[in-house]
């Protein structure tokens, strides 16, 4: 399995601010002062406003002692708190090519509240899970959320979290048990049933939404006996809790690779107590490349090859109580999950270095990696996945351009196919589910690459709104630059206000095809998941309804692969059990 390095292009929403007359609003621990943010558009009627507060801390900085340690909530302050501005983001690697916030510090356990305007109380919440492989992002500069919220009426919480080594190293023991990233979800989630009446938000109204690693932890929420009561509903973007070799559940290799880190930064001790006091010692920005899977420093310092993310979600006993694929009880009342048209393709873009590269793989390099993609699967499985995905009419020609068969089958196993596995189970469990996949690829994708497909992480051009503007920026550091000017596209504004009506009601009512309890049932606008059925919704501009999606392949990947693995597996430990009886006989 390759990196799941999610992060798309930052993108900052330009947007007139008016701070004459800055907001307040009074919260558990203090006076914050906000901004006001305005949004207008040709493609809108009229001007809408936001009142937004940024860098809000919602727990004490995880630093000393509460580093490798669940977060402390907040102490109050004296005076006034001065929201206008993002704080840093958590320590993180740089990726390339994919551009990281490089204001960061390990005191970065901030949120950011978009309120619109005017004022209604008990409005619908949306709390946003940012993706990043678990070891890089931030609900900062790169989600502004000022679209969304004014122009659907809710208000939406974007979140930091500790990431990479920071926020998922485990010892694999009651010393330092891992998902500390979720126990700050956690907290940040308390914060909001504490304190987002305020600002007129309604705690029994919260909805998680996030994308890759952002819905992987949206739908350990509603798994965890921890989050149980701190939300209403769940959507999740490009990603599940069942994926399989996200979680660690060996603890002896979850302790080898955090003694591996303790190498890396002077810390080699003999038992976890004494690691962990020294890791506590050591400057945040050392744990930074560690955490990059693309060097390797962790498999290289252990020995463990198969280290895909050496800092991942960790079967703690706690947050985690058991094997996700096993749990049949969630929390929250609704889900909604889904995926884009071609998820597995930004696994392979190491192999194009360049922006106008050809996009094709020839038979030799199919060959050759294909297996890497999912190591440790036997011959049957792999002939089997050939057959499911190779295009036989031009298999034996060696220059055909074998991507497609790369990507889907990526896609498929780490996406899709998960994302059937999490709606079988709820429905299951007798909860309303929805089912999606994106379509429609944008005339601007999130990544360098214009395929004609929509990609992983394109979603979020749509959820967020930014079809809508005709200029994005980059921002790293605090500097701005343009990073492209769009015209902006007819059918990619149509799908993104759609998209996000479809969102905003699943956040208000539960029902995509709703936006209040009074509106007239149209339930065949956006059919309801179920078993048979399988109905799922093409966000496309014409939003057709679809059923069975990838249903051949999901069955391959849910059900009959593990039962060929272990198969072969059952078969190989016989013949070499025969074999070795032979070599011993006289």
């Amino acid at each position: 399995m390759l990196s799941l390095s999610t992060v798309f292009v930052v993108i900052v929403l330009i947007t007139t601010a008016c701070n004459a007359d800055r907001p307040t609003v009074e919260i558990s621990t203090g006076t914050l002062i906000g901004t006001v943010e305005e949004f207008s558009s040709e493609f809108v009627d009229g001007t809408r406003t936001v009142h937004v507060y940024r860098g809000i801390p919602y727990a004490e900085p995880p630093v000393g002692d509460l580093r490798f340690a669940p977060p402390k909530p907040k102490t109050p302050w004296q005076g006034e708190y001065d929201a206008a501005d993002f704080r840093t983001a958590c320590i993180q690697p740089e990726t390339p090519p994919i551009p990281t916030d490089k204001i960061q510090d390990e005191d970065c356990l901030h949120l950011n509240v978009y309120a619109p305007q005017p004022r209604k109380d008990n409005t619908p919440v949306m709390f946003w899970i940012h993706g990043g492989a678990f070891i890089m992002g931030s609900g900062t500069r790169m989600y502004d959320a000022t679209i969304l919220s004014s122009l659907n009426d809710v208000i939406v919480v974007t979140i930091n979290y500790r990431l990479g080594a920071l926020g998922f190293l485990s010892t694999g023991d009651d010393v330092a048990p891992g998902n500390y990233g979720f126990l700050d979800q956690v907290e940040a989630l308390r914060w909001v049933q504490q304190n987002i009446a305020a600002f007129g938000g309604d705690p029994n109204t919260v909805t998680l939404f996030g994308e890759s690693a952002g819905a992987m932890s949206a739908h350990y929420h509603v798994m965890s006996p921890m989050s149980k009561g701190l939300f209403k509903r769940s959507i999740l973007q490009s990603g599940t809790g069942v994926i399989n070799g996200v979680l660690h559940t060996d603890t002896s290799k979850t302790n080898k690779i955090a003694h591996g880190q303790g190498k890396l930064v002077g810390c080699e001790k003999d038992n976890s107590k004494e690691l962990i006091e020294c890791l506590r010692t050591v400057p945040a920005d050392e744990f930074r490349d560690s955490s990059d899977v693309t060097k390797r420093t962790i498999a290289n310092v252990t020995g463990i090859n198969d280290i895909t993310m050496p800092f991942q979600p960790t079967l703690d006993g706690e947050f985690i109580k058991e094997d996700p694929s096993t749990i049949r009880t969630f929390n929250g009342e609704e889900l909604m999950t889904g995926t884009t048209g071609d998820e597995g393709l930004f696994f392979f873009f190491s192999l194009f270095p360049n922006d106008d590269s050809e996009l094709s793989v020839n038979k030799t390099l199919y060959d050759s990696m294909f297996s890497m993609v999912i190591p440790g699967k036997n011959q049957a499985v792999l002939d089997m996945i050939k057959l499911i995905y190779v295009d036989w009419d031009h298999a034996d020609e060696e220059n055909a351009n074998y991507l497609s068969p790369l990507s889907q089958m990526a896609g498929d196993v780490f996406f899709v196919c998960p994302s059937d596995v999490a709606a079988r189970d709820y429905y299951g469990a007798g909860l309303n589910t929805y089912m999606y996949q994106l379509t429609h690829a944008p005339a601007k994708s999130v990544w360098p690459f214009k395929t004609g497909k929509p990609l992983h992480g394109d979603d979020i051009l749509f959820v967020f709104g930014y079809a809508l503007l005709s200029e994005m920026q980059l921002v790293l550091g605090g500097d701005e630059k343009t990073l492209y000017k769009q015209t902006p596209n007819e059918i990619d504004i149509q799908v993104s206000l759609q998209t996000m009506k479809y969102w905003t009601n699943f956040a208000k009512t539960g029902n995509p095809n709703r936006s209040s309890a009074s509106d007239e049932d149209n339930n065949d606008d956006w059919p309801l998941f179920t078993v048979p059925g399988l109905a799922y919704k093409q966000l496309s501009l014409s939003m057709e309804n679809s059923n069975a999606l990838k249903a051949r392949e999901c069955a391959f990947w849910n059900q009959f692969e593990p039962k060929l693995q272990k198969f072969g597996e059952t078969c190989g430990a016989k013949e070499e059990s025969k074999y070795s009886e032979e070599a011993n006989t006289p």
